[in-house]
């Protein structure tokens, strides 16, 4: 449960600010935590106070073509990217939206170091918030890239 779109982990969408290494409405809108690299220097984490809940169960992903994949592939991949997108934003149409109840719900976490961020993202997780894990992997990397 990582960022862009549908989402695999390890994906990151590089703005003009930085990085966003998840969001709110990564996996589907099912990520509790909106964490990037804030403009302001450090890392800053957003906790959701609510989640969406699916009347039924979301289509399954749509796993990208190999790196070696052909023009034809490709364009397969996407349009079922696209079909599956379309297919749940009507999806998201009808969900409702339930308080999470957590310790944490809707606190901000603002210029946090990368090894502090990933030690956070993983603190979260523990207590029940819902994120890939490998975002706390990626936060802790762009730590030691950073000190090298």
């Amino acid at each position: 449960m990582a960022c862009a779109g549908q989402c695999r982990a390890g994906v990151m969408v590089r703005g003009v600010g930085g990085v966003s290494y998840c969001r709110w409405s990564s996996d589907d809108f099912q990520c509790d935590l909106y964490v990037y690299e804030d403009v302001r220097g450090g890392v800053t984490i957003h906790v959701a106070r609510s989640r969406y809940v699916f009347t039924k169960p979301l289509p399954p992903p749509i796993d990208p073509p190999a790196e070696n994949r052909t023009g034809a592939q490709l364009a397969i991949w996407i349009k079922a990217t696209i079909e599956r997108h379309v297919i749940v934003t009507a999806m998201l149409r009808q969900a409702r939206l339930e308080p999470l109840g957590l310790p944490n719900d809707g606190e901000s976490f603002h210029g946090l170091s990368y090894r502090d961020a990933a030690d956070k993202v993983r603190d979260l997780i523990q207590m029940g918030y819902k994120c890939d894990p490998t975002v706390a992997d990626i936060l802790e990397r762009d730590f030691e890239d950073s000190t090298t």
